[in-house]
């Protein structure tokens, strides 16, 4: 994991209409215009988006990808499993000796879920905006330095 990432626990939700997550766990990353999204808690109470982010996150298995969450004064984060499939992505999920996982379907990666307290969780590293790819002037090398 790179320095200065950190773990993530979601869980995935076959309820829920777009990926959610509390305000602390992408700080690092742009805060984009909300949509005009409103959440239901669990209690019933409606819970506005406050804004979107886009991180760029690393896979267990090692693949780097970038997904959008809603941002909003929530306790966990949540994964939508529409916006999964949407996505060109597929879910099998398997009972807990089974194997369950998300899968491309363009690449055949499979990305691991775990069964944890009744629930399918997906792990993840939230890479920092600093680490993803390159930006500034490209620094100058003389010939000599290649």
């Amino acid at each position: 994991m790179m320095i200065g990432a950190h773990l993530v626990e979601a869980t995935i939700d076959s309820g829920a209409a777009a990926s959610v997550c509390p305000p602390n766990i992408f700080r690092e990353y742009e805060q984009l215009p909300p949509g005009n999204q409103h959440f239901v808690a669990a209690n019933g109470d409606l819970v506005p988006e406050l804004y979107r982010v886009r991180p760029v996150i690393a896979t267990q298995e090692g693949h780097i990808r970038q997904t959008q969450f809603s941002v909003a004064n929530v306790n966990k984060v949540l994964v939508s499993a529409a916006q999964i499939c949407n996505r060109g992505h597929r879910i099998v999920l398997e009972g807990e000796d089974g194997e369950s996982y998300i899968e491309e379907r363009d690449t055949g990666h499979r990305m691991r879920l775990q069964q944890q307290d009744g629930v399918f969780i997906r792990k993840f590293a939230v890479i920092l905006p600093r680490n993803v790819g390159f930006r500034g002037p490209a620094p100058f090398v003389t010939p000599t330095q290649l």
